[in-house]
């Protein structure tokens, strides 16, 4: 799994380093821990990237910062249609998943009603273990 956090460097430029590198394309686990201030610009680019590494394990943890920023994952949901393996850590706007591969699902930290729901309500048709 490639773990990046903002102790490595600003993360934005972190990411784009390993997308960038020749073994980019072959990134199917990432992990990207940050400030959320820093995190949400890294999930933006994840979305517009033309070319998405084929995404099966993606773990997201979001630090909290004042005034809290809360990363979106609304559009991030279409671009990683393989995946099987999803944590969440922090406050994050779900948006709608629908991740249908997913096999592992864990939420932990703060989740508000709405995103509550959204989960309690997605399709989670392969899901095999939640925490």
């Amino acid at each position: 799994m490639a773990r990046l956090h903002d102790s490595m460097g600003p993360l934005l430029e972190v990411l784009d380093a390993l997308l960038q590198h020749p073994s980019g394309p072959f990134v199917t686990d990432l992990a990207l821990s940050s400030a959320d201030r820093e995190l949400a610009p890294a999930i933006a680019r994840l979305v517009e990237m033309a070319e998405l590494p084929p995404l099966r394990r993606l773990s997201l943890q979001s630090l909290a910062t004042v005034p809290p920023i809360v990363p979106s994952l609304h559009d991030l949901w279409p671009r990683v249609p393989d995946l099987t393996y999803l944590e969440l850590a922090g406050a994050f706007d779900v948006g709608d998943p629908v991740i249908p591969a997913v096999t592992h699902a864990q939420f932990l930290g703060c989740l508000d009603p709405a995103g509550a729901r959204a989960i309690a309500v997605a399709p989670w048709p392969q899901l095999t273990t939640w925490c």
